[in-house]
């Protein structure tokens, strides 16, 4: 197995254990923001040549024109000051 068949494999695992993370926080918005939410259709390509024709525009569309992409992290923290990622605009739910 060379280095792209272990990144495919790995991004077919993370793919597929995403579906939870992303219904979690659509449920969040729509019911603690009163958010209009849609989920695309989550699609993974049957290999990692065709990959490239299976991207998609995000993981849930809020309102009909805000795009958000989730991503799922199992991280123990207790407050903003011991939250390990430092990336903006995320929703913890």
């Amino acid at each position: 197995m060379d280095d792209q068949d272990r990144i495919w494999e790995d991004f077919t695992k993370r793919f597929k254990a995403s579906r939870p993370s992303v219904f979690k926080v659509a449920e969040y918005l729509n019911r603690e923001k009163n958010c209009s939410v849609y989920i695309p259709k989550m699609e993974l390509a049957p290999n990692k040549t065709l990959a490239a024709l299976y991207r998609d525009d995000g993981d849930i569309i809020v309102n009909d024109k805000h795009v958000i992409e989730v991503k799922g992290k199992s991280v123990l923290f207790s407050s903003a000051e011991d939250w390990p990622f430092k990336e903006r605009d995320i929703i913890v739910a």
